[in-house]
């Protein structure tokens, strides 16, 4: 969004309250004018990519109990034990909160995920490979 605003507005210059007006006057006009053609989405699209990687990383998930905890990458615990960690919410400090926040993902099957990519672009491999399973 504010890659946008800077390509086609601003063009990455600070603007005096005089030429920043019409600026922002401009800018809203075109984005209620895009609005009535493109309206928001109600739910995520998933991309070819992402679901061939979802169905790699499906191949290679071990699922225990209801619950869908998955490792990360980079996991310093495993997920039983993040698991506990999780119903008992009681960390030490707050550098082992964020060792356990980044060893593993919560992932419900095309809905929602707790890893990076699942916030940001509200699909991911994690949660597509979970519905491919299902």
């Amino acid at each position: 969004m504010n890659a946008k605003i800077k390509q086609q507005y601003t063009l990455r210059n600070k603007l005096h309250l005089s030429s920043f007006l019409p600026k922002i006057e401009t800018m809203l006009d075109d984005w209620s004018k895009h609005c009535d053609t493109n309206p928001f989405s109600v739910c995520a699209s998933i991309i070819p990519d992402c679901e061939l990687a979802g169905y790699k990383w499906a191949t290679m998930i071990d699922l225990y109990n209801d619950f869908y905890v998955v490792s990360s990458s980079n996991a310093y615990i495993t997920p039983w034990a993040w698991s506990d960690i999780y119903r008992s919410r009681q960390w030490l400090t707050f550098n082992d909160f964020l060792v356990w926040q980044q060893s593993c993902w919560l992932v419900a099957p095309l809905q929602s995920c707790s890893c990076p990519v699942g916030m940001k672009q509200y699909s991911c491999k994690h949660s597509v490979g979970l519905a491919i399973l299902f």
